[in-house]
C-alpha cells in the first residue's frame, strides 16, 4: 500500500502563519494599483491581524516574488509592486537549465501551447496585430539572412501572436520556452542554408492562415514545424 501524502511530503501544502498572511497580502496588493503605499510595518500588522515577526516573513516571501518592495527609515513603509514576465520567465529558464531536462523536453511539452497560440490568433479580431502580422509577412518574403534574423524574427512573431491573443498564461509558458532555448548551451537550431529556408516556408504557412483566419490551417503549420524541430533536435 502506497504511503499517504501529506502536507509534510508537500512543502507547498505547508499553511504555516507567514504563508496564510502572504497570501492575504499579495490579494490586497493585487487590488492596489502598481507602487501603491501599503502602510507602514504597524498599520499592516493591525489590518492582516498578525504579528511584526510574522508580517516579516509574510513580506521575505512576497519580496521574492517580486510583488512587494519594503523601504526602511523616513517615508518607509511596504509598497506594492508588479512581478515583470520577462524577468520571471528568465529565472524560470535559468532554473529548468538545473534541471536535466532537454530542448527536445521542452519543445514537446509547450508544442500544444504553441498549437492553442495559433489558432487563437486565426480567430482573432484585434486589427492591430493583424496588420503588424502582415509586416512580418512582407519581411519574412524578403528573407532572413542568417541565424540572428531568424532570432529576431521569432522573438518578434511571438510578440505579435500574443498581441492577438492576449492570454497572460499562454504568453509566460511560451515566454519561457523561447529563453530556454536561447539560453541553452546547446549549438543552434537554425543555423544552415537549408534550415532557415524550411523555417521560413513553415512559418509563412502559419502565417498566411492566421491572416487568412483558418484556424485548421494554422494548427496543421503550427504541428508541421514541430515535427521539424524534433528531427532538428534528433541525436
Amino acid at each position: 500500500m502506497s504511503a499517504v501524502k501529506t502536507s509534510s511530503t508537500y512543502p507547498e501544502l505547508r499553511r504555516s502563519g507567514a504563508r496564510i498572511v502572504a497570501d492575504r497580502l499579495r490579494a490586497h496588493i493585487l487590488n492596489q494599483p502598481e507602487g501603491a503605499h501599503l502602510g507602514s510595518e504597524d498599520e499592516l500588522a493591525q489590518q492582516l491581524e498578525t504579528g511584526r515577526h510574522t508580517l516579516r516573513q509574510a513580506a521575505r516571501l512576497l519580496e521574492e516574488q517580486r510583488l512587494l518592495k519594503v523601504k526602511r527609515g523616513v517615508g518607509g513603509g511596504y509598497y506594492g509592486v508588479r512581478s515583470d514576465m520577462n524577468a520571471a520567465a528568465d529565472a524560470a529558464a535559468a532554473y529548468l537549465q538545473t534541471r536535466a531536462g532537454s530542448r527536445a523536453d521542452l519543445f514537446a511539452a509547450m508544442n500544444a501551447l504553441h498549437v492553442e497560440l495559433v489558432r487563437s490568433a486565426a480567430i482573432s479580431d484585434l486589427a492591430e496585430g493583424r496588420g503588424w502580422l502582415a509586416t512580418l509577412r512582407a519581411r519574412l518574403l524578403e528573407g532572413l539572412a542568417d541565424e540572428h534574423a531568424v532570432e529576431e524574427f521569432d522573438f518578434e512573431l511571438r510578440d505579435c501572436l500574443f498581441s492577438l491573443v492576449r492570454n497572460p498564461f499562454l504568453e509566460f509558458m511560451l515566454r519561457i520556452q523561447v529563453r530556454y532555448a536561447f539560453q541553452a548551451p546547446d549549438s543552434p537550431l537554425v543555423h544552415l542554408p537549408e534550415r532557415i529556408a524550411q523555417y521560413s516556408k513553415h512559418h509563412l504557412q502559419l502565417i498566411d492562415a492566421v491572416l487568412d483566419r483558418d484556424p485548421e490551417i494554422a494548427m496543421l503549420a503550427a504541428r508541421r514545424f514541430s515535427l521539424l524541430l524534433r528531427n532538428w533536435l534528433a541525436p
